[in-house]
C-alpha cells in the first residue's frame, strides 16, 4: 500500500480540481497519517446529496482499540476472531461496559460490505460472484470450495 496524494496531483487534474473545490472530501478520504491511499468514487446527486467512497471492501480496524487492548494487528483470520473477541469483551472504549460492536458492515450493493473477507480463502467476490482468472475464464465464485470455506467463516463471525 502506498499514498497516492502525489499521483492525484500528477496525473488527475479532473479529481485534483475536485479536491481542491471541496476540502471535505479530500479530509474524507485521507487516512489518519495524513496521506490519501485509494482512489474515491465520488456521486453529486444534487446539493446535500453528495456521496463519497473512498474505498469499497476494505476493512478498517481501530487502532486504540488494538493499542488499549495489547493487541497485535491480525493477519490471520484466527487473529481477527481473536481481536474482534477481544474487542466484543474487552471493553476497548472505557466505559465500564461491554457494549462495543466490534464488526460491521454496510451490505445490500452498499460496497462496504464483506466481500473483502473472501480474499483470506483465495478468491476475490463482487455482487453477482462472476470474476474473469488470469487465464481469461469466467468463474461463477459462489460455487467453488474457496467460496463455501469463506461463507463458513463470516457464520462463525455472526455466531461469535
Amino acid at each position: 500500500i502506498i499514498p497516492v496524494e502525489d499521483l492525484i496531483d500528477k496525473y488527475m487534474p479532473n479529481l485534483k480540481k475536485i479536491l481542491d473545490e471541496k476540502p471535505e472530501y479530500k479530509a474524507l478520504m485521507t487516512a489518519p497519517d495524513g496521506h490519501i491511499y485509494s482512489f474515491p468514487w465520488i456521486e453529486e446527486l444534487g446539493d446535500g446529496k453528495e456521496s463519497i467512497h473512498s474505498v469499497n471492501d476494505m476493512a478498517w480496524i481501530n487502532k486504540d482499540w488494538l493499542k488499549k487492548l495489547g493487541l497485535e494487528m491480525p493477519k490471520t483470520t484466527d487473529d481477527l476472531i481473536k481481536v474482534l473477541e477481544a474487542f466484543k469483551n474487552g471493553d476497548p472504549n472505557g466505559n465500564g461496559e461491554a457494549d462495543e460492536i466490534p464488526f460491521s458492515f454496510i451490505s445490500g450493493n452498499g460496497n462496504e460490505d464483506f466481500k473483502f473477507l473472501f480474499a483470506a480463502f483465495g478468491i476475490g467476490d463482487n455482487d453477482d460472484h462472476l470474476v474473469v482468472g488470469n487465464d481469461g475464464k469466467v468463474d461463477f465464485t459462489a460455487d467453488n470450495d474457496n467460496y463455501k470455506e469463506g461463507v463458513k467463516f463470516i457464520r462463525q463471525l455472526q455466531e461469535k
